[in-house]
């Protein structure tokens, strides 16, 4: 078979799921011919998905050398750059790719996401902005650039940019969980629990919406909602701690505290290092009569560095002296 052959069928491999498979037909192209930049770069990727990180940097680079001048080569090393954390080197071979290509859309958004990520918002408002000037009908950057205009403080022009997202994907569940957000940071819970409600009419099982959602009933004081959708969540997600724990927090709300103890207990199971958990245990166990329960479990909140501040860990000990009378 010739390289490309090879290539061919890896790449075939490759969508199939079968990584070794793929990198085995890589290896045979470029033992056939090293010159082959393609098949460097594809096998470049594939040792990344199987988390091989510095073998495909290897390849990335050798790729690189063999066709310096192909922005696309630089995007796919920016990736595997990202995913093992290092930012500034993703950083630095995305804006070389828009060197070669300043029209690339993919270069431009993955580097706004990135500086997002570093919490650089002008810059990532700036790589937004770019995008946009050259195509005004790319949802995802409104979408973004919304989100980066509302954190510098233009919450008008924030919600705008989502509203412009949303009319160019009026089914992107996502998109109405983003201007969820921003509602409810103007303190607009009603306009916040509508697009909630908008994205889990596109999307049932929609995380975090379910999740947020879930919250705000809280917030607002309807219990039996939160948790019939803290109960939706935990079914789509059943080890993730901190849905128990909400699910709990709810339940002491309307005072079934055996309820919300169990609810405690199961998020520590599943996320040991929850220490809020802990605390709010100790209350419900409290609650339902338990004082010495509730006295080891406001003294385990402490000994984990629960407590955020000095007052609030003198409150916790006064909780713990009144149950020991």
């Amino acid at each position: 078979m010739t390289p490309q052959d090879l290539n061919r069928r890896a790449l075939e491999r490759f969508r199939a799921g079968d990584l070794d498979g793929a990198i085995t037909d890589w290896n045979a192209a470029i033992h056939t011919d090293g010159q082959y930049a393609r098949a460097y770069a594809n096998r470049a990727i594939a040792l990344a998905a199987r988390g091989d990180v510095q073998a495909a940097l290897a390849d990335h680079d050798a790729a690189i050398q063999l066709q310096p001048d192909n922005a696309d080569l630089y995007i796919n090393r920016a990736n595997t750059y990202e995913d093992a954390g290092d930012l500034q080197r993703a950083l630095d071979d995305l804006t070389h790719a828009l060197t070669l290509d300043p029209q690339d859309f993919g270069a431009q958004f993955n580097k706004g996401l990135i500086h997002q990520k570093r919490n650089e918002t002008p810059q990532a408002l700036a790589a937004f902005n770019a995008i946009l000037q050259l195509d005004d009908t790319f949802a995802p950057a409104f979408a973004q650039r919304g989100l980066m205009r509302f954190r510098l403080g233009d919450h008008v022009g924030g919600l705008a940019d989502l509203d412009s997202a949303l009319k160019l994907a009026p089914n992107n569940p996502t998109y109405y969980v983003n201007r969820a957000n921003l509602h409810l940071l103007r303190n607009d819970a009603q306009s916040a629990r509508a697009d909630l409600d908008k994205a889990l009419q596109l999307n049932g099982e929609h995380l975090e919406a379910l999740t947020f959602r879930g919250n705000l009933h809280y917030r607002l004081g309807d219990y039996d909602a939160a948790i019939a959708d803290f109960s939706a969540a935990i079914a789509l997600s059943p080890d993730e701690g901190a849905l128990y724990l909400n699910r709990g927090i709810a339940r002491g709300a309307q005072r079934d505290f055996v309820a919300a103890i169990a609810d405690f207990t199961t998020a520590l199971q599943h996320s040991p290092t929850l220490t809020q958990a802990y605390r709010d245990r100790a209350v419900a166990r409290a609650q339902n009569g338990d004082p010495q329960g509730a006295i080891a479990d406001f003294s385990t909140f402490i000994k984990r560095g629960g407590p955020q501040t000095e007052q609030e860990r003198a409150v916790i000990q006064g909780h713990i002296a009144r149950l020991r009378g």
